[in-house]
């Protein structure tokens, strides 16, 4: 079984480009532009511009292992990978295709009770309801390409 894991800690530092004036710095559920719930629009409105920095997710020395450089290699590194993070010392797919709420991803960003490590993107601005909503609602309908 292939296992990658996302960043846990330290690392990853600035908000990234793009439209970070919808994200909550401190008041996580905050709503902002709702999105459509595809890989390519999640890539370009979330993963690329807040998550694909230097030093955290992207293709040169991606933290965890897992780059979110391209909508292709964001699918392939988590659609059912089990991630080396845990979920109440269980480890469990990074992208569970057809069910978000056990999905370490959606764990991940949405701050979730008993995860392994900080909640993402590690940027010090959580994602605003709509781009968390955008990401449950790809990985829900089975997480296409």
């Amino acid at each position: 079984v292939l296992s990658l894991s996302l960043a846990v800690g330290a690392g990853c530092a600035g908000g990234g480009t793009g439209d970070d004036d919808d994200d909550a710095a401190t008041t996580p559920g905050t709503a902002c532009t709702p999105l459509t719930p595809t890989l390519s629009v999640i890539q370009t409105a979330i993963f690329t511009p807040q998550c694909a920095l230097a030093s955290c997710h992207d293709s040169v020395g991606p933290s965890g292992n897992l780059d979110l450089s391209s909508a292709t290699t964001s699918r392939t590194e988590m659609l059912d990978i089990l991630s080396e993070g845990t979920f109440n010392s269980a480890n469990i797919a990074i992208v569970d295709s057809g069910n978000a709420a056990a999905s370490f991803l959606y764990m991940k960003i949405t701050g979730a009770v008993g995860i392994s490590g900080a909640q993402m993107p590690d940027t010090g601005q959580t994602l605003c309801a709509d781009k968390i909503d955008a990401i449950e609602a790809w990985i829900n309908a089975g997480a296409q390409l």
